[in-house]
C-alpha cells in the first residue's frame, strides 16, 4: 500500500491524523487505531501531541491548541504549562494489559516518521527482554502498515529513519550507562520494575541538556509505597506543575473482560493482583507470598539429618554473580505425604571475587553422599565446568537456563506449592528472608510472569530463587510417588539408618539402558507439561 504526498504530509503535521490512519493488531484483526481508542488513551495522546510536535520541529496545527491543552490539563489536575504552554514531562500510570508499551511505540513511531531533521531518542527499559518489547511493537506496526517500511527500520537495539537519520536507541537498566547522550526525547517503560536507579539518574540528567527534550514515563503501580526510589519519582511527578500526570484507578480497558479479571483474582496473590490489575501501590518489599503462607510452611526447626524412607532428593543451585551469594537448596520429594520438604540449605558469600565454585562442588558431593541426590539442577550459563565435574563424579545434572518459560514455570510452581500447603520448610533465616522479598513481575513479551527480588545487604533472595528452581522437578517426583529407581525397578529395601529404606539403589550411576532420569537423558524434573495445582498447566495467559 502506498499513500500520496498529501496524505503523508497530513500525517507528518498532525499525530492525530497519523493515529487515524494507523492500523494496529486487535482480537478482531487489523483496525484503525483511532477507531478503537479508549477515552483514557485518547486523553493521554492528545495531552502529549503538542510536545511531540515540538520535538519534531513542526508547528502546532490547531488554532489555540496551547490554550486548549493547558485548560484540559488543569481540568484533570495536570500541571500548569511552562513558558510556551507545552508540557515536556509526563508520567502515565496504568494497570497491566492497558497498552503501555504499544502506546509508547505509536508515539515514537510518529516522531521518527514525521520529523524532517535528525533526531536522537532514547528508550529505557528494565532489562534486555523488556527493551526488545518496544522494538518489537514498532516492528509489528511497520509490518501492518506497509507504507511505513520505507521510512522506518527496526534494528536490534535501534529504530532508524534511513532518510533523515532520526533514531531511537534502546537501553536497559542492566546494560551500559547512558551518560554522554544528548537526546531530543526519552521514553521510559515500566520504571517501577527497574532494580537500580542509575539509568534513571543518567536519563533524567541527559534530558536536561536540550530545552525541548520530552521525557515520558509509562508504568504499572509498584512496590515500596512511601519508601522506594520509584515511589519518590512518581510522587515528585504528581506534585510538580511542570509534569503531566495520569493515573488509571483500576482496570478500565474495554478489551479486558470481567471473566479474565475474575480468573486473575483467583490465581494471583492478593497483593500482586491489586498492584498489577487494580494499579495500587503496595508497601511490602514483596508481594508473591503472604506472611501466613510462608509461616504455615515452617514445620521443622532444623535441616534433615539423613535420607528418609519414601523420599527422593533434588538439589538446585543458584549461582550468584559478582557480589551475590550462591545458594544450594536440597528438596525431599515425599511421595507418601505428598509434600516437598526443604532438606538442607547452604549459602556461599563472595569475598572480593566471585564465589569459589570448587567449594560449591565439594558441598554438592557431600550432599550427594548424604542424600543420594536424584539430580542437581544448575543454570548452565554460570556453571558449565561445575556440571561437567559433577557428571564425572556420577551425579546426574539437569540444565535450568533462565528462559522466560522456565522462570514462569518456577514462579507458578512456587506460588502453587505454598498456597496448596504442599511444601514444608525448616527455619532458615536466609531462605525465609528471601521468600518474604519475592515479588511477581509481569513479562509482557511472553504473556507471563516471573519472580524477582531486590538486592539488599543480605543478597538477592538467592536461597528462595534456588528453591523455585528445584520445585518443578521435586513436585513432579512427589506426584510420581517420591521414590524413583534409576532403572525403573522396584527400590531395594535397605535397613533403616543413614540411608533409610527406599533410596534409589542406582541413583547417579551411568544408565546403559537409557531410561529417562539418567545422565545424558531427560530427567523426571525435565519433563514438559507439569500441570498440577491451581495453575493447571495453563499459565501462558498471565
Amino acid at each position: 500500500m502506498t499513500l500520496d504526498n498529501d496524505s503523508l504530509n497530513a500525517m507528518r503535521s498532525n499525530p492525530a491524523e497519523f493515529r487515524r490512519r494507523l492500523l494496529i493488531d486487535t482480537d478482531r484483526g487489523p483496525r484503525r487505531l483511532a477507531e478503537v481508542l479508549d477515552p483514557w488513551q485518547a486523553a493521554d495522546f492528545e495531552a502529549l501531541d503538542p510536545a511531540w510536535q515540538r520535538v519534531a520541529s513542526l508547528p502546532d496545527t490547531s488554532p489555540g491548541i496551547v490554550a486548549k491543552i493547558g485548560e484540559a490539563l488543569r481540568g484533570v489536575g495536570g500541571p500548569a504549562q511552562p513558558d510556551d504552554g507545552i508540557v515536556r514531562r509526563a508520567y502515565l500510570e496504568r494497570p497491566r494489559g492497558h497498552s503501555k508499551t504499544a502506546d509508547l511505540a505509536v508515539m515514537v513511531l510518529w516522531v521518527l516518521f514525521a520529523s524532517p531533521r535528525r533526531l536522537a531518542g532514547v528508550a529505557g527499559a528494565v532489562d534486555k527482554d523488556q527493551a526488545r518489547l518496544l522494538r518489537d511493537a514498532v516492528a509489528k506496526l511497520v509490518g501492518l502498515n506497509a507504507w511505513l517500511v520505507a521510512y522506518l527500520d527496526a534494528q536490534q537495539n535501534k529504530i532508524v529513519n534511513p532518510h533523515t537519520g532520526a533514531q531511537l536507541e534502546i537501553l536497559s537498566a542492566d546494560g551500559p550507562s547512558s551518560y554522554g547522550l544528548t537526546p531530543d526525547f526519552i521514553v521510559i517503560d515500566e520504571l517501577t520494575h527497574w532494580p537500580r536507579e542509575e539509568l534513571w539518574h543518567s536519563l533524567l540528567s541527559s534530558g536536561a541538556k536540550r530545552r525541548h527534550c520530552l521525557l515520558v514515563i509509562i508504568a504499572n503501580a509498584g512496590l515500596g509505597q512511601g519508601e522506594s526510589w520509584q515511589w519518590k519519582v512518581r510522587a515528585a511527578a504528581r506534585n510538580d506543575e511542570s509534569w503531566y500526570f495520569s493515573c488509571l484507578d483500576g482496570p478500565v480497558a474495554s478489551w479486558i473482560s470481567p471473566a479474565l479479571l475474575d480468573e486473575q483474582r483467583r490465581l494471583l496473590p492478593d497483593q500482586a493482583y491489586r498492584r498489577l490489575w487494580l494499579n495500587q501501590w503496595t508497601t511490602g518489599a514483596g508481594d508473591a507470598l503472604t506472611a501466613d503462607d510462608i509461616e504455615a510452611a515452617v514445620t521443622a526447626a532444623r535441616p534433615m539429618e539423613f535420607a528418609e524412607r519414601d523420599c527422593t532428593y533434588v538439589a538446585a543451585v543458584d549461582i550468584g554473580h559478582r557480589h551475590d551469594k550462591t545458594a544450594v537448596v536440597v528438596l525431599a520429594a515425599d511421595g507418601v505425604k505428598q509434600v516437598v520438604r526443604v532438606a538442607d540449605v547452604r549459602e556461599f558469600t563472595p569475598g572480593r571475587a566471585d564465589v569459589n565454585l570448587m567449594v560449591v562442588e565439594d558441598c554438592l558431593l557431600d550432599l550427594n553422599r548424604k542424600f543420594r541426590l536424584h539430580q542437581v539442577i544448575v543454570d548452565p550459563s554460570q556453571a558449565v565446568l561445575l556440571m561437567q565435574r559433577l557428571r564425572s563424579a556420577g551425579i546426574y545434572c539437569t540444565e535450568h537456563p533462565f528462559t522466560a518459560t522456565n522462570m514462569q514455570r518456577a514462579a507458578s510452581c512456587l506460588l502453587d506449592a505454598f498456597r496448596s500447603r504442599r511444601i514444608a520448610l525448616y527455619r532458615h533465616d536466609g531462605l525465609l528472608r528471601g521468600l518474604r522479598s519475592l515479588r511477581v513481575e509481569e513479562r509482557p513479551n511472553s504473556g507471563g510472569f516471573r519472580l524477582t527480588a531486590p538486592r539488599d545487604k543480605h543478597g538477592h533472595a538467592d536461597a528462595a530463587i534456588a528453591l523455585s528452581i528445584g520445585l518443578p522437578a521435586a513436585l513432579e517426583l512427589m506426584q510420581q510417588g517420591g521414590v524413583i529407581d534409576a532403572y525403573g525397578m522396584p527400590p531395594v529395601e535397605l535397613p533403616d539408618g543413614i540411608l533409610g529404606g527406599g533410596i534409589p539403589a542406582y541413583s547417579g550411576l551411568p544408565n546403559p539402558l537409557g531410561q529417562p532420569g539418567q545422565p545424558g537423558q531427560p530427567g523426571p524434573g525435565n519433563l514438559p507439561g507439569f500441570g498440577g495445582g491451581f495453575f493447571g498447566g495453563n499459565i501462558s495467559r498471565f
